[in-house]
């Protein structure tokens, strides 16, 4: 029997909320969690991709911290980094082994949720790799200095904006 996203969703909100890592969260949307420690913003988000249909479900976890962040940029800066005056740290959970920072189908990050059975196997897991991977990263992140960074804009963007040369 093919799996309804608002079942995932819910699934996932309950499994998240009753762990003590996330006590105190808000709820943003069906499938976000997030705090504010001073500036700093942080959250948790069921991430549902296009791939997905009525017989199987496409999602990962994501986890994210963001800061205020007003600079110029020379060039487009994607908004997964830079968005409307903040910056965004993020990874994604790749079930029983940590965090990686690409969702991609070969990292398995992206799972591909088909019945019942695959989600409450994935739902099993959960509880121990919030403890393992995603409790530690909010930890590590969680003043303005551990979460900031430079972001470095790849020199093929400043390239085809015409303000680096390109190398002969």
């Amino acid at each position: 029997m093919p799996i309804a996203l608002a079942d995932l969703e819910q699934g996932v909100m309950e499994r998240l909320r009753a762990q003590p890592a996330f006590a105190g969260w808000k709820k943003k949307g069906k499938r976000c969690l997030w705090r504010a420690c001073g500036e700093l913003q942080q959250g948790v988000e069921l991430i549902r991709y296009k791939g997905s249909f009525d017989n199987a479900q496409h999602v990962s976890l994501g986890v994210y911290v963001s800061f205020p962040y007003e600079k110029e940029w020379p060039v487009y800066v994607p908004a997964e980094v830079w968005n409307k005056g903040r910056m965004y740290r993020r990874a994604y959970l790749k079930p029983g082994e940590g965090l990686v920072q690409e969702p991609t189908l070969g990292s398995v990050a992206v799972l591909k949720i088909s019945d019942a059975q695959d989600m409450e196997d994935w739902l099993s897991t959960l509880a121990t790799d919030v403890e393992n991977h995603l409790a530690p990263w909010f930890q590590r992140y969680q003043t303005l200095e551990e979460a900031s960074y430079e972001y470095r804009i790849p020199s093929w963007r400043l390239i085809a904006a015409g303000i680096k040369p390109e190398a002969v």
